[in-house]
């Protein structure tokens, strides 16, 4: 699915802690709205953590391929191989050796494609703000209040 990209762009605009509550809440309500099976509280915590990555490596930075690397390369390997064989291992009962060969194949792939994506998006929605004489952060900041200010101690 494309739902990293939303979740990359909510990191770059509103920092680690904020980019994981979204990705977790966002993945409850899909499960709510689109999911075909029994919730598994495993996966929030990877969605979370995803979210977390891309905030801490990429909120308020210059986003390019280079800097995009070492998070993309900790989800790839940490979460979507290490975690979240883990929760379908527990979830469906299977060993992890029958789904991690297809797993690493599918991220191999994967990996490339997400770094361009995530910088299409961004460079593009950056481009048409500045074009517009908007800041990035303008753009969600009507529909979604700071969630990082909320967090401050």
């Amino acid at each position: 699915t494309f739902g990293f990209i939303p979740t990359a762009i909510f990191a770059i605009l509103y920092g680690p802690v904020a980019a994981g509550i979204m990705a977790a809440i966002a993945c409850f309500i899909g499960m709510l709205l689109f999911g075909q099976g029994v919730f598994f509280p495993g996966f929030m915590v990877s969605e979370f953590l995803v979210g977390y990555i891309y905030g801490y490596f990429l909120y308020k930075k210059n986003v390019t391929w280079k800097r995009l690397l070492l998070p993309e390369a900790l989800i790839t390997v940490f979460v979507h191989l290490g975690l979240n064989t883990l929760w379908l291992t527990l979830f469906y009962g299977k060993a992890a050796s029958a789904i991690l060969t297809g797993r690493i194949v599918k991220n191999l792939i994967c990996f490339p494609l997400e770094i361009f994506l995530i910088l299409l998006i961004y460079k593009a929605v950056y481009s048409i703000l500045k074009r517009e004489s908007l800041q990035l952060r303008d753009i969600l900041i009507f529909y979604l209040p700071p969630l990082t200010s909320t967090f401050k101690t």
